[in-house]
């Protein structure tokens, strides 16, 4: 919607402006910036229609007189130099694209970093709690186990301790 309008409104004005400044107070050459912004901001198929009349209006803006800019030397030269002034500001246009396109994916890269990051932080919490909840069980099994051990261990004594002193030391640890 608006794109085109812009576009429709840039080849206009900088080339209407152009023209003026070529014929009317012979200030040539000045179309070049106007050529720049418009192959720059061209995207797609808009390509196919300001190029053609990019290209034209800058020809004729080369010469003081529309008859001076159609003669066959200076219409080639006008013609090569605004392919490459359109060539130019193209390629700037897709480097400016792939620079936001990278812009944009390293922002992404960064966000999933961040998320990451905190995705293995996370799972290193996990497993130290895992970690300390296995130790503790294997230390209360295994205190359990002494414990039982040594109980099992004093009631066989039982039977061997004959004194009245030695089995009061045993009920004492029992």
């Amino acid at each position: 919607g608006h794109y085109y309008r812009y576009l429709i409104a840039e080849c206009l004005f900088a080339g209407g402006l152009s023209l003026f400044l070529a014929y009317d107070l012979g200030l040539i050459r000045l179309f070049p910036p106007a050529l720049v912004t418009i192959a720059f901001y061209s995207r797609g198929r808009a390509h196919w229609c300001s190029l053609p009349v990019a290209v034209t209006l800058f020809a004729l803006s080369a010469g003081n007189s529309v008859s001076s800019s159609l003669s066959h030397t200076v219409i080639w030269q006008s013609l090569f130099d605004a392919l490459i002034f359109y060539g130019v500001s193209y390629a700037l246009q897709k480097g400016a694209l792939a620079i936001n396109a990278i812009k944009q994916k390293l922002a992404l890269i960064k966000e999933q970093y961040t998320i990451l990051e905190q995705y293995s932080s996370q799972i290193e919490k996990m497993t130290l709690l895992e970690e300390r909840y296995r130790m503790a069980r294997e230390l209360h099994d295994t205190i359990g186990h002494t414990f039982t051990s040594m109980i099992l261990g004093m009631e066989t004594l039982k039977s061997h301790i004959h004194s009245n002193e030695g089995e009061a030391k045993l009920q004492g640890m029992l």
